[in-house]
């Protein structure tokens, strides 16, 4: 039995490593490392790779874990922003364990769409968090869904912190 890529996989692997190469930062700066810009945020956008886990009938690829693996591999290889994994990857993974149906779809259509979104987790990467949270890799103006009493609440991020184990922690 042989295990490997597809061509459709090996494909998406070329596609993927592009890129997360053009879109990681050049520099080498604290708050650089943990920013995409808006250039970033339009090619993942027109590309689907923010949408890649989220099911066509919400506008996103539809894609399976295997090719979120590789998507994965290639943001490693490249050293790009943790909030492309945390939008692409982790919250459409989430999604379904955290949200009701109504807000799982609003989320999922809104990162198909080219919205960044972080789940907030507890310092000690706990869900629901419990103290002081943060959100993982989390971009200026994206999603950030948070517990509350009634389940998750929606909030957007308007502010930045250069230290992601403090990023979830200043709202306006």
């Amino acid at each position: 039995m042989h295990f490997g890529f597809t061509e459709e996989q090996q494909a998406f692997g070329s596609l993927a490593r592009k890129v997360a190469t053009d879109i990681s930062p050049a520099s080498d700066s604290e708050s650089d490392r943990f920013q995409v810009g808006p250039d970033a945020q339009k090619v993942l956008s027109e590309t689907g790779l923010l949408g890649l886990l989220i099911p066509e009938d919400q506008g996103g690829s539809g894609a399976t874990l295997i090719e979120g693996a590789i998507f994965a591999e290639e943001l490693g290889r490249a050293l790009a922003p943790a909030s492309v994994a945390s939008s692409a990857l982790i919250s459409p993974a989430a999604l379904p364990l955290l949200c009701d149906v109504s807000t799982r779809n609003e989320v999922a259509t809104a990162i198909a769409q080219g919205q960044f979104c972080s789940v907030v987790v507890g310092s000690d990467l706990t869900w629901p968090p419990r103290g002081e949270g943060f959100a993982w890799g989390w971009q200026p103006d994206a999603i950030v869904l948070e517990p509350d009493a009634r389940g998750l609440r929606r909030s957007l991020m308007k502010t930045w912190s250069a230290s992601p184990a403090r990023a979830g922690t200043t709202r306006s």
